[in-house]
């Protein structure tokens, strides 16, 4: 029977105060400050016969050409292929520009350069910490979010479909190591990272980033990685997803 092996890692990703943040279209101005960091973790799972890295991030997302890149720097070191690779960002709506999303902001590019250099070092750094490992997976269900195309006499617009699809459950990938401690915890839902909402100038992994702290939390040792559903009709289950805390009308998200 094929051994296992994991490792988990986890590198801040925190941008400098001043770049401009991603996912609300008429932001009153670049960042200002910064409410919560942003980190990017990696799970490198390893048997006698095949191995995959998975890599996810406190941002909006990722072109296509930048992952290419994060894959190409892991191949460097690890010769992992990138069909082994698995790239995903959370989608939080207070991160920084990436070339993901056109016309929302400009992308700092001497950030992103580090940035993708963060990205693969923090997979190799889980692939070159490995120890023995058992999985177990799970599906609970759950929900934080509410369809938000809403059916009106004047069309469809931003607001709360009750009677619409979503996903109301957790997948979750729990990664221990053969003596008894937790490595990792990798989940997946799906709702839009919009908490702060448009009129907010914080740098903040959001909703996911606080998830992922109350799984540490919970269990002291083990990496906590958020890997995004399929969020496109799906908000926070509070309030539009165009609205800040205040309740003052915010921006357009970001689909």
């Amino acid at each position: 029977m094929d051994t296992l092996r994991a490792g988990a890692s986890q590198i801040l990703i925190t941008p400098p105060v001043g770049v401009d943040l991603c996912g609300f279209a008429g932001r009153p101005g670049p960042s200002q400050g910064i409410h919560d960091d942003l980190y990017a973790k990696a799970l490198y799972l390893a048997s006698d016969t095949s191995e995959a890295l998975f890599i996810t991030a406190d941002l909006i997302g990722l072109s296509d050409e930048e992952v290419a890149v994060v894959r190409d720097l892991v191949y460097q070191e690890l010769a992992l292929p990138a069909d082994a690779v698995m790239v995903t960002c959370s989608h939080t709506h207070s991160g920084p520009c990436t070339h993901c999303i056109k016309n929302m902001g400009d992308v700092d590019e001497a950030y992103l350069s580090v940035l993708l250099r963060k990205l693969a070092s923090v997979g190799i750094m889980a692939a070159k910490k490995t120890e023995p490992a058992t999985l177990g997976w799970l599906r609970e269900p759950v929900s934080v979010h509410v369809n938000r195309r809403e059916r009106t006499q004047e069309g469809i617009r931003l607001g709360h479909n009750p009677e619409g699809l979503t996903l109301p459950w957790v997948d979750v990938l729990a990664v221990q190591s053969t003596s008894g401690k937790p490595v990792a915890r990798w989940f997946c839902h799906a709702a839009h990272a919009v908490t702060l909402g448009g009129d907010s100038l914080l740098i903040s992994a959001d909703w996911p980033g606080y998830a992922q702290r109350a799984v540490q939390g919970a269990e002291p040792g083990t990496t906590a990685l958020f890997a995004q559903g399929c969020c496109g009709n799906l908000t926070l289950t509070q309030g539009a997803p165009s609205r800040s805390p205040s309740g003052r009308g915010g921006s357009w998200a970001a689909p």
